[in-house]
Formats: C-alpha cells, sequence, structure tokens
C-alpha cells in the first residue's frame, strides 16, 4: 500500500523525467498504478491522497435524535425493540443497537445476562473455514443415504 509520501515521490520522479518502469519497480507497484497515478496529476493538477480504508464512522446521535429516543420511551416504557418501531414511524430511523445503547446510557434499561452468554454455535474460532471439522456419529435416517 503506498503512502500519501511515496505517492508524491512517485509524481516528482515522474516530473524529473524518471520513467514509469522505474518508479513502479522501485516501490514494489506495477507500472500501470504508476501511470494512473500520473495521469491523475496531469487531470486535476494535484497529487492523489489515498481514503481511509473500511466503512465510514458513524455520526453521533445529535441531541434532538437522543432526546426523540427518551421521550417516545417516556411515554410508552416499552423495550427497545418497541421503541425503535415507533421511532421509524415517527421518520427517524435509528438502529437497535444506537436507540439500546442510549437507553443504557441513561439506566432506562438492564442488560440482560442471556444475552450475554457465549452462543455455543459460535464457540469454535478459526483462521479459514476448514481449518477444523467437527464430526459426530449420527446415523441419518434418509432413504436417499443408504449407501453412504
Amino acid at each position: 500500500m503506498l503512502t500519501d509520501k511515496s505517492i508524491r515521490y512517485a509524481i516528482k520522479q515522474i516530473k524529473m523525467g524518471r520513467g514509469t518502469k522505474v518508479v513502479a519497480e522501485e516501490l514494489n507497484i506495477s507500472q500501470r498504478h504508476v501511470q494512473r497515478l500520473w495521469a491523475e496529476y496531469i487531470k486535476t493538477e494535484k497529487v492523489h491522497i489515498q481514503g481511509h480504508a473500511g466503512r465510514p464512522k458513524k455520526h453521533a446521535l445529535s441531541n434532538r435524535e437522543i432526546e426523540m429516543i427518551l421521550d417516545i420511551h417516556r411515554r410508552w416504557p416499552d423495550g427497545v425493540q418497541m421503541t425503535v418501531k415507533r421511532l421509524r414511524r415517527a421518520g427517524c430511523d435509528i438502529s437497535y443497537r444506537r436507540v439500546y445503547a442510549v437507553l443504557k446510557s441513561h439506566g432506562l434499561v438492564a442488560a440482560s445476562p442471556a444475552k450475554s452468554r457465549q452462543r455455543k454455535w459460535v464457540r469454535y474460532e478459526r483462521l479459514y473455514s476448514n481449518a477444523m471439522w467437527h464430526t459426530d456419529w449420527h446415523i441419518m435416517k434418509d432413504t436417499r443415504m443408504k449407501e453412504l
């Protein structure tokens, strides 16, 4: 992965007259990638700036949204799911987890220990899907499986 500094270096080297192949070999990237960076620089006259990888950060809930959650929960002291449904009917699309976090921070919802226990089907951690096979001696009563 190129850093902003190495992108500036590549552009500077091409401006000085060095070939894209030589610059690409120095930076351990493809020649085509250097050509794309150069073409973008020629087109915009700005050095390419890398974006941040991953999903964009969610914005923090505004005070208005927090007050709306608390108001609906005060009016109808139901669980989180009903509060989310009422919010959506009111035109405010806030996820279940965010509503739960707001209600929990204001002491209106207690954490459920049953929900925080480890699920037995998520017990095995592995590097990749075929790292471990789990089998048991189960006899299938399906007539199609007689040969097995």
